[in-house]
């Protein structure tokens, strides 16, 4: 187990000076091997992360109504603490999960086949990719190497440059054209007509930040761009106009998230002791707040990345403050903005709303419902083809993976297309004229993920 994690652990334990209530336990799965680094969450805050031995403890002021452990691999266990337990202490709570891979039938996986058209391998690895039309751009490391890879359909190399440094990602601009950045550098790529590969000189990593990747959409030379609050609990966008006149297009915050973030802040510089607080309040959820909207607190100046906050923390109380802040970071605000067809629609589901507009009629908003996103598995991701205009929905309700598609019109959803569960699927997903990219793992355990793709209309379910 990791330093900051055990730390974390330390903090749980000896945060609450008087408990009133404490549960511990371990969490298994159904083998009976021990899950360490398993997340015990109260709703969606996490409260206690198991150490080497799948064990953990929590203090918290009043009896909490449910408990959930969360493990890379599993699925999610949630279990009710009913009023008529003992009152001994501590309670003794144990969850034995169930791993995904192991209840998913042979039949379901055979049904869709998934193409697979890169493995890594122990030298080699995918760090990011991306499509340009039927081709699949990758960005790879082979040993101490990186190294840009164009494949065409058939998974024959067409082009393969190296680059000097770490990049970490390849990002398609507002423009269309492709960068590579890391850390410190970022490069334009050029992608030639006979699919050679160039790159124009590295810039500094700044630059892109600051740039290149705020800018989301450029449609009718109207730029946009987007930029998120501290802790991912609001986001604004603006737009330059053919004139190059800047304006301000919407601000939206979560503003319960912001309070809670500045409790966080502010209890993690006092050195607060963490004690949980298990019920939220009713209505938590806060109000639209569009144009003209310019409220900013004042922990919302200067730099808030993990990063950083934890070069701020000295004590253990503080540290596990930094991890509190970290999973308000992770329940961020989703309002992308997307064009469909010849209109453009920002998405804002806080408020359970899209803004449907045209790029020089800004202020002219057709507000339409949106109730999608309350279905269970919901993944805070919509996926565009950008061949075909379809519009998806991603979801994984009890840990199985579909694209939900929506009406462009009303946006509701009219199809269902499950996806071949191949074992640990991260959000990396890509669509392009009926075929979904994504990276996976085939088993949680195996270090080696591959590039799949697959025909997104096979076996429709309506």
């Amino acid at each position: 187990m990791t330093g900051w994690i055990w730390l974390i652990l330390l903090a749980s334990l000896a945060s609450a000076q008087t408990p009133d209530w404490q549960v511990e336990g371990f969490v298994k799965n159904e083998m009976g091997e021990h899950l360490p680094g398993a997340r015990v969450q109260v709703a969606d805050s996490i409260v206690a992360i198991s150490d080497t031995r799948g064990f953990y403890r929590v203090s918290f002021r009043a009896r909490p109504s449910a408990l959930t452990a969360v493990s890379i691999g599993y699925f999610p266990k949630t279990v009710t603490i009913r009023a008529d337990v003992p009152e001994e202490q501590p309670f003794r709570l144990n969850f034995v999960l169930e791993q995904q891979i192991t209840s998913l039938p042979e039949v379901r996986i055979g049904a869709k086949r998934a193409e697979i058209i890169v493995t890594e391998n122990f030298q080699t690895d995918i760090i990011d990719f991306e499509l340009i039309g039927e081709k699949v751009l990758l960005l790879m490391r082979n040993r101490k190497k990186h190294l840009v890879r164009l494949l065409d359909p058939a998974q024959r190399i067409l082009a393969e440059i190296e680059l000097p440094g770490r990049p970490r990602i390849l990002h398609r601009s507002c423009t269309g054209v492709i960068h590579v950045a890391g850390t410190d550098f970022a490069r334009e790529l050029i992608i030639m007509q006979d699919d050679r590969l160039d790159t124009f000189p590295r810039y500094d990593a700044a630059e892109f930040f600051r740039l290149v990747e705020p800018c989301v959409l450029e449609h009718e030379d109207y730029y946009y761009f987007r930029k998120r609050g501290a802790f991912n609990q609001s986001v604004s966008y603006w737009f330059v106009d053919p004139a190059k006149q800047r304006h301000l297009l919407i601000e939206i915050h979560n503003e319960a998230g912001v309070r809670e973030a500045g409790y966080a802040f502010n209890d993690m510089v006092t050195g607060a002791p963490m004690v949980v607080q298990p019920n939220l309040p009713p209505n938590w959820r806060g109000q639209p707040y569009y144009e003209g909207f310019n409220h900013e607190p004042d922990f919302y100046q200067g730099d808030h990345s993990i990063e950083h906050l934890q070069k701020m923390a000295n004590t253990n109380a503080q540290i596990a403050h930094v991890s509190r802040l970290e999973s308000i970071r992770l329940d961020s605000i989703y309002a992308p903005l997307l064009q469909l067809d010849d209109t453009l629609l920002l998405f804002d589901h806080e408020h359970d709303v899209a803004l449907r507009f045209q790029a020089d009629s800004v202020r002219q908003f057709q507000r339409l419902p949106i109730h999608y996103h309350h279905a269970p598995g919901w993944q805070k991701k919509l996926l565009r083809d950008r061949a075909r205009g379809d519009l998806y929905a991603l979801f994984a309700p009890g840990g199985r993976h579909l694209l939900r598609q929506l009406n462009p019109h009303n946006l509701e959803p009219v199809a269902d297309y499950p996806l071949p569960e191949v074992g640990y699927f991260p959000s990396q997903i890509k669509v392009w004229d009926g075929f979904a990219y994504f990276l996976a793992r085939p088993d949680p355990t195996d270090v080696n993920a591959r590039l799949y793709k697959v025909n997104i209309r096979q076996n429709t379910r309506p």
